[in-house]
């Protein structure tokens, strides 16, 4: 088992694996493969032009586009033990002066000829606890970095096959160096596949449309079924205009999906006064309800706030990679995450594949607590989904302005029925202030839908 106190210069990790890649492939990207003996000559380049400016500049900031480029910079700045960093502006940092490695830079630095024999003044071992990069304006120390990596190493962790890299994300560099490193350590390889963020995104409306009517948008169901909310439009389609936010992704616990979303809702001409959501989907509308929506109101049904049983995340990754490895406890959760957040069908195997991907530790959300108009329909539905991992929905402890919580004595998969919806209708029109003319529409309803 790899130790948690070594920590030497990442260069030596790089030539030790200069054998093993340059008969193997490290990173293939549009076809074209990383060629290993090609890139230590460059990272060497590099690390001459950082060694004489070291001193001199606080950390390199890497402005370089092809994924070859900017793992070649990063390499060469953590074996010279200079921090780098990828952001746009960083500013904690007291000192301003920088290095800015841009693509005109690198080319005139590459350009220079390289010193035969060159005796590069590298430290065998970087201090821990100096800095290794900087990110989201914090400092990431050479031992945090390492010990990281460490802990997927130590819990036999597989490099994924492929690394879909978004070049308008700077959290995706970093999450490729983290790749990178990863990779070199266990001597894997890689694919680097562009992100495409294009998640269908449309805004589509479910009855006649007035303009004397209020807007109200209905948030796509995890289980992917319109008719999950068929009894409610019912009950709201007299007064309101209902519009359904439909997309195309699996992946909803995503900032740039959120990021996304939140620009759909600013650039529509519709104003909202209120947003609807159900199962999983509330913790998108949640996530998406920001200061240019906060005038709004928020109704989530049947959404549990998620929560583990770890606060340091290494703690939880390896809850859940211990929890992995147990089939028996794996297929557990998923039997009864199944039940408790998704309807089944025939394509069940789909479903368990979602799961997985979706609802495991790993991706569960950052709830940032806030204060905005919402209330909560819950049902009787279980709060345990495995001992590592429970939820509850105790929103009071995330939203300061929760303006009420209902619990209905229902089974999640019922709270959605005619006499449901119908309570869930009136409340929302109360408050929204709608609520006068609506005793006459629920007789009509009753009477429709017997």
């Amino acid at each position: 088992m790899m130790k948690y106190d070594f920590y030497p210069n990442l260069y030596q990790i790089i030539n030790q694996q200069k054998n093993v890649y340059n008969h193997k492939k490290l990173i293939v990207y549009n076809d074209d493969v990383f060629d290993y003996k090609d890139a230590l000559s460059k990272v060497d380049q590099i690390i001459n032009y950082l060694l004489q400016l070291k001193g001199k500049s606080t950390y390199v900031k890497i402005q370089l586009d092809h994924p070859f480029d900017i793992g070649i910079a990063a390499c060469a700045c953590a074996s010279a033990g200079v921090a780098f960093s990828f952001e746009k502006e960083l500013n904690n940092i007291q000192d301003k002066s920088l290095l800015l490695l841009d693509q005109d830079l690198y080319r005139d630095v590459l350009r220079l000829p390289p010193k035969i024999n060159q005796d590069l003044k590298i430290e065998k071992k970087i201090d821990p606890d100096s800095p290794f990069m900087y990110t989201n304006n914090n400092m990431v120390t050479y031992k945090d970095f390492l010990n990281h990596i460490f802990g997927k190493v130590n819990r036999k962790e597989n490099v994924p096959s492929a690394f879909y890299f978004d070049h308008d994300n700077s959290v995706s560099y970093y999450l490729f160096i983290q790749y990178l490193i990863h990779a070199l350590f266990t001597r894997s390889s890689f694919e680097v596949v562009n992100k495409r963020l294009d998640y269908n995104l449309e805004i589509q409306s479910i009855n006649t449309i007035s303009e004397n009517k209020k807007n109200i948008l209905f948030f796509k169901p995890t289980n992917n079924y319109k008719t999950t909310y068929m009894h409610l439009w019912k009950c709201l389609e007299s007064n309101y205009n209902i519009y359904y936010l439909n997309y195309t992704t699996n992946d909803i616990f995503n900032d740039e999906f959120y990021k996304s979303i939140q620009l759909k809702i600013k650039h529509c001409d519709i104003h909202f006064d209120a947003y609807i959501a159900y199962d999983l989907s509330g913790i998108v509308a949640y996530n998406v309800f920001d200061d240019a929506t906060s005038s709004k109101f928020l109704l989530m049904i049947d959404t549990p706030v998620i929560h583990h049983e770890h606060e340091e995340e290494n703690d939880l990754l390896k809850a859940w990679t211990d929890i992995s490895k147990n089939t028996k406890a794996a297929n557990s959760i998923w039997e009864h995450a199944s039940k408790y957040y998704h309807k089944l069908t025939h394509k069940e195997s789909l479903f368990k594949n979602q799961y997985k991907s979706l609802i495991n530790p790993l991706n569960i959300p950052n709830l940032r607590k806030k204060t905005i108009p919402m209330g909560v329909f819950c049902s009787n539905g279980s709060n345990s989904l495995e001992q590592e991992i429970y939820t509850s929905f105790n929103w009071e402890s995330m939203n300061e302005l929760l303006e009420f919580k209902i619990k209905i004595d229902c089974n999640h998969s019922d709270i959605l029925n005619l006499n449901n919806s119908i309570m869930i209708s009136e409340r929302l029109m109360l408050q929204l202030g709608d609520y006068s003319e609506y005793n006459k529409h629920k007789e009509n309803l009753l009477k429709a839908f017997k």
